[in-house]
């Protein structure tokens, strides 16, 4: 009595299946860590804009801090050496200064002059703008330690650009300083 088994292929069939399960798993993962990087590297390159731009910031409250802007300093609308009035025309002179996507640096600016920023597409920029004299009157944030009496504070806005380690990704900070 012969028995003859033929093979029908079933463990072949099976294993391929098996087979691109298993591919199909190893490009759904290998698609989620590039994804992953991608976003990391992002978050990294948003970083490195925003601490340029909270540097330059820094840098202009110290200049108006430290006295050497005034409000005899020269500022001009327009902005000249980075010294601006406020604008008239409805847009805020920073529109003007740092237009929304612009990759390069402005020439009505002043450049960040500390320790340069290794990696950046450009080194940061920033602003000083003297806005109108505000009234220190007592009883408000602007009057604390002044009398009824009150007297003016002079109020500068200063506003920085920080661009990342690709020129597209950039970062504005902007702070009202108050002297008194």
């Amino acid at each position: 009595m012969l028995i003859k088994h033929t093979q029908q292929g079933a463990a072949l069939i099976t294993g391929l299946i098996f087979m691109v399960v298993l591919t199909l798993l190893a490009v759904a993962a290998m698609r989620t860590t590039s994804l992953d990087e991608k976003m990391a590297a992002n978050a990294l390159n948003q970083d490195a804009a925003f601490q340029a731009a909270e540097a330059a910031l820094r840098e202009g409250v110290l200049k108006v801090r430290g006295g050497s802007v005034s409000s005899v300093s020269g500022f001009a609308s327009g902005c000249a050496a980075g010294l601006c009035l406020p604008s008239t025309s409805g847009t805020p002179i920073w529109n003007t200064v740092f237009p929304f996507g612009q990759t390069t640096q402005s020439a009505n600016a002043l450049t960040y002059s500390g320790t340069a920023l290794a990696g950046l597409s450009s080194q940061p920029q920033f602003i000083i703008e003297l806005l109108p004299d505000v009234p220190a009157v007592s009883g408000n944030s602007r009057g604390i330690g002044r009398s009824s009496s009150g007297g003016t504070s002079t109020p500068f806005r200063v506003t920085a650009r920080g661009w990342g380690l690709a020129p597209e990704v950039q970062a504005t900070t902007q702070a009202t300083y108050l002297y008194f």
